[in-house]
């Protein structure tokens, strides 16, 4: 008596481990941005992204130096997501920077560093949320007057940014508090020490 065929069981995708040591990522910014699959294919990138080298950041603060040394920068990459299907903001943009040790992420966080967002803070341009659930992590959650949500995360030596619009004023809280500990948790299944 012939069987009937098998189907083949796929196979998971071998997870390439993150360089670190002590504690450090070595890998480029890139290799640690949010992956439509965590979004359940939600969203897709609409280009691999761009680089932010620290010239960038010269061109774009008066105090560029001060902050590079300050923080220890070393590069970051940015790349946004559009909406395919289901709820959630129009377009996430992805920012990733890597810097010398962990007290950089925390350093840009700092209301020395990170004036722009505490500025608008403080003048209720922007309003601070509670953090999210699950998130083991320093990290802000902010949200502006159009109901748009930021997340900002200080992750051993990465500072990381998820953001959104909210589409006519929904609340995009929800969202994020669902995404962003996936996002994290994937990070921290390709540590190495």
């Amino acid at each position: 008596m012939a069987c009937a065929p098998q189907a083949e069981a796929k196979a998971e995708p071998t997870r390439v481990p993150f360089l670190m040591a002590g504690g450090y990522f070595l890998n480029a910014p890139q290799d640690f941005l949010l992956l439509p699959e965590l979004t359940g294919g939600a969203y897709t990138p609409m280009s691999a992204g761009t680089e932010s080298p620290n010239s960038r950041i010269l061109e774009l603060r008066a105090d560029g130096q001060e902050y590079i040394a300050a923080t220890g920068r070393l590069v970051g990459w940015q790349r946004q997501l559009d909406r395919q299907s289901g709820d959630g903001p129009l377009y996430l943009v992805n920012v990733v920077n890597i810097y010398e040790t962990a007290d950089g992420p925390l350093t840009v966080l700092s209301r020395e560093w990170h004036a722009d967002v505490w500025s608008r803070l403080d003048s209720g341009e922007l309003t601070l949320l509670d953090d999210l659930p699950g998130v083991e992590a320093e990290h802000l959650v902010w949200q502006d007057s159009a109901g748009g949500i930021g997340v900002e995360i200080a992750y051993h030596n990465l500072y990381i940014l998820l953001t959104g619009p909210s589409e006519n004023g929904a609340d995009q809280y929800g969202f994020f508090a669902e995404l962003v500990p996936v996002y994290l948790e994937w990070i921290q299944a390709g540590e190495t020490q």
